[in-house]
């Protein structure tokens, strides 16, 4: 499997995105909450990434956030054609397609494509962390005083206590804690290092699978929240440089007290 296909399958997408960008009367539908929205444009970008991956990996099935099955293969495409779709509604120019390689339960290979800035994070297990070609790393920041922290709301309103608590918790110790309205977009920037501690929970495989492979080649520590290590379908995730890592966790956890 060559990432080549993968990057012109998100900048196909992303392309069609930027054409509509602010265009008036969107059409749209809400899901599981009025914050959880699929457009046109979700449809139409989710198409043009099936029509590439499927003409040039044909024996590569490929799940999306809009088309998503119950049980899952062992490789796959996983796929979220357009992650924050909120802001793009709403005209707010950050937003992304997102496209991993699963194999065995983890990334492999990861893309997430940002129109509006066009800029391109790819990454291949083992082979480090790029954007548009040129290698990218964490921030070095040392001390959570000096860390900007982002994170996101969770479409469940049951788990907004818990967000609360713990953008509360953080506000205390780091520079600031902000929300950017895409998980793809967020681990990126982890990645580049123009951000140095993410989190949140509530989350879908297909927001963060990218993401996690990116900001983790980029030298990132990533994990999940509640246990140790990571599980792509838990749903929650951790990215910071790593010498915060240990001090975020231990934060992260008692948010739940």
């Amino acid at each position: 499997m060559n990432i080549k296909t993968m990057i012109k399958a998100a900048e196909a997408a992303g392309k069609l995105a930027l054409k509509y960008f602010r265009s008036d009367f969107l059409k749209y539908e809400t899901k599981s909450s009025s914050a959880d929205l699929v457009t046109e444009i979700d449809i139409a970008s989710q198409n043009e990434i099936l029509d590439v991956l499927s003409k040039n990996c044909p024996g590569i099935p490929i799940i999306t956030e809009e088309k998503n099955p119950q049980t899952y293969p062992e490789k796959y495409f996983l796929v979220d054609p357009l992650d924050g779709t909120l802001n793009y509604f709403h005209g707010i120019p950050l937003f992304c397609v997102s496209i991993a390689l699963i194999d065995k339960g983890y990334p492999v290979l990861g893309v997430v494509h940002v129109p509006t800035f066009s800029e391109t994070f790819t990454a291949e297990k083992s082979k480090g962390a790029y954007l548009n070609s040129k290698r990218i790393q964490v921030s070095n920041k040392l001390r959570l005083e000096d860390a900007l922290c982002v994170t996101g709301w969770p479409y469940n309103k049951k788990l907004h206590n818990w967000t609360q608590n713990a953008v509360r918790k953080m506000l205390e110790v780091t520079q600031e804690v902000r929300i950017l309205g895409s998980a793809a977009l967020e681990l990126c920037y982890i990645a580049a290092g123009n951000l140095d501690i993410y989190f949140e929970i509530g989350l879908s495989p297909w927001d963060i699978a990218a993401g996690y492979l990116i900001a983790s080649e980029a030298g990132a520590t990533v994990s999940s929240i509640s246990v140790d290590g990571f599980e792509l379908n838990l749903g929650e995730i951790l990215a910071t440089s790593p010498a915060i890592y240990a001090d975020t966790l231990k934060i992260l956890r008692k948010s739940s007290e």
